[in-house]
């Protein structure tokens, strides 16, 4: 046990002598593993940006990809700073007409690598697109409302300021296109008439001929409901001395839904108007008629709520 004690105290004695040369060895070691590391030839992923051409007169009927991803071999160093430049493929369509199109990126420039970075693969190698003659023609647009309003409103119209717009894309993706919906416009909650901003959701290949300040008006009320009231007492308006039959009657109200549900049953009610003074010792008096011998039902809810029916809608009085 005392030897190996010994032992170990030798060796931390050995492991403080010197501790500069020590730590200069250790960044020396350091030094040539980062160089032994950076010089190592591998394989890596770089995303390439195609840089299409502006044409005056033709236009790709599909959309065209951002980018490839090339396959590059070289030192770690060298590939490391390829994946973090900007590495461009410059395409030129300066001889192309409509129609169909194979553009071979393995066969394009590459700008942006290193020299000492080899690409090994483009993916994808190739690409078929069509192109088409610029066409431009007027459309509707047709806001997209989604969601649903407050409870107990409803929309009633959404209109576009502009109304129509002008496009521009592919002759044969035009020919297809009568109107252009918005982005969806979300109404969820609405109570009150709204107008806002809208974006158009083009087809992908096509755009605006010019900027338009594009917005939207919704326009909500309340939702109208109907809702019956049963033995709703009939009383002849100002009058003494007359007897009704039936005594009770139903009544169906509609208006709003938030004025109809607040409605109370004590405070609907039904009035026979006769002539004054009588005439005659009786009379039917029907719901509808505005002159005359009439019902008329009281709801207290205002003049947006209205009776349309009453059961039976004619009721018999006598004088008494």
């Amino acid at each position: 046990m005392s030897g190996a004690l010994r032992w170990l105290r030798e060796v931390g004695r050995g492991l403080v002598r010197n501790p500069g040369y020590k730590l200069l060895s250790l960044a020396i070691a350091v030094v040539a593993w980062l160089y032994v590391q950076g010089g190592q030839v591998v394989e890596a992923k770089v995303r390439a940006r195609v840089e299409w051409p502006h044409l005056e007169s033709l236009l790709p009927v599909q959309p065209l990809p951002a980018s490839v991803t090339l396959t590059v071999g070289g030192p770690r160093n060298a590939t490391r700073h390829a994946q973090q430049d900007d590495v461009t493929i410059p395409v030129d369509l300066s001889g192309a007409t409509a129609g169909q199109v194979t553009l071979d990126f393995s066969s394009l420039p590459i700008h942006g690598l290193p020299a000492n970075v080899q690409v090994l693969k483009v993916d994808p190698p190739t690409i078929r697109f069509t192109l088409d003659e610029v066409a431009a023609k007027k459309v509707r647009v047709t806001p997209k409302l989604v969601g649903d309003p407050a409870d107990g409103y409803q929309v009633v119209a959404a209109d576009m300021t502009p109304p129509v717009v002008s496009i521009r894309g592919p002759r044969s993706v035009l020919e297809k296109v009568s109107a252009v919906p918005t982005l969806p416009v979300d109404v969820s909650g609405m109570a009150k008439d709204t107008e806002q901003r809208v974006e158009l959701d083009l087809p992908r290949t096509v755009d605006l001929v010019t900027d338009e300040n594009l917005r939207v008006s919704v326009d909500v009320e309340p939702r109208d409901t109907r809702r019956e009231f049963s033995t709703v007492p009939v009383d002849v308006w100002r009058m003494d001395g007359w007897r009704v039959d039936p005594e009770t009657v139903k009544v169906v109200l509609e208006g709003p839904t938030a004025a109809v549900n607040a409605i109370d049953p004590q405070d609907v009610v039904v009035f026979v108007h006769l002539p004054d003074p009588p005439s005659r010792t009786a009379y039917d008096a029907p719901f509808g008629p505005t002159k005359g011998p009439r019902l008329r039902v009281l709801d207290g809810a205002g003049d947006d709520v209205r009776a349309v029916s009453v059961e039976p809608s004619t009721v018999h009085v006598v004088r008494q």
